[in-house]
């Protein structure tokens, strides 16, 4: 089988740009001896890097009643074909960069597939696990930009029961009000006596700055809430017409 027929599209046999790159590989020279169907997908693989890094694979090879199968149905698996498809160009020792918007389908797939450490070191599960834990605050701050106020609220008390660190709350709540307030800044005073829609502005601009103020931790001469952040947060809030004890909060937070 040539390279270009070991990826080949037959009804519903795969191929796509991504899963592609495994081609480049050494592997690549040898006949396809495993095809992996996942929902509506076939792909068409090889065992010994899938059973190298995949405990379920292996374990379902093993169980096999024909210890010639060729095709195996990974039935149950979250994230379907997509998932697969990263998972096997982990497997086939393809860079997979694990980033905000594959993380899902990865850990899915992980777990699904048995990768684990035990299978194999440095594993897709623990990988996908070390990157989770190193970037907590990218983490929540982009996943909760898109919540409503209250409900921002709701979600941040609750992880603060919880035992979040300080200072990924304070970047949390930084980048929600830098999204939230993208947009509503008034910079002229005097517009918000001519348009009814600036005053509307003012108002979603003024319940927005309180809320982050009375958000923030207790502050100490060892801040963790940037000085910048802080001064910009004083200045929307003097724009916005917030009440004198929000303001005066800030105030003292930035004199500390």
């Amino acid at each position: 089988m040539t390279i270009d027929e070991q990826f080949l599209r037959l009804q519903s046999l795969k191929m796509t740009n991504q899963i592609a790159d495994l081609l480049n590989m050494s592997i690549s020279d040898v006949l396809s001896d495993l095809t992996i169907e996942v929902r509506s997908i076939s792909f068409a693989l090889h065992r010994f890097p899938l059973v190298s890094r995949s405990g379920r694979i292996r374990k379902l090879l093993l169980e096999a009643k024909d210890t010639k199968v060729s095709t195996i149905n990974l039935t149950g698996l979250s994230g379907g074909s997509d998932a697969f498809e990263l998972a096997a160009k982990f497997c086939y020792g393809v860079n997979v960069e694990i980033t905000i918007s594959n993380m899902a389908l990865l850990r899915c797939a992980a777990r699904f597939m048995k990768m684990i450490e035990d299978i194999s070191e440095k594993n897709l599960e623990i990988r996908t696990k070390c990157v989770d834990s190193e970037t907590p605050s990218d983490w929540w701050g982009k996943s909760l930009v898109v919540l409503n106020l209250d409900f921002f609220q709701r979600v941040l008390s609750a992880v603060k029961t919880k035992g979040l660190k300080q200072d990924i709350i304070s970047r949390i709540m930084i980048n929600y009000a830098q999204n939230s307030l993208q947009g509503l800044f008034i910079k002229d005073l005097q517009l918000v006596k001519r348009s009814f829609l600036v005053l509307d502005l003012q108002k979603r601009q003024r319940i927005i700055v309180e809320t982050i103020a009375g958000l923030l931790p207790t502050q100490s001469r060892k801040s963790i809430v940037p000085m910048t952040f802080l001064s910009s947060l004083l200045k929307s809030a003097i724009v916005a017409l917030a009440s004198t004890s929000c303001r005066s909060d800030l105030e003292r937070r930035i004199g500390l």
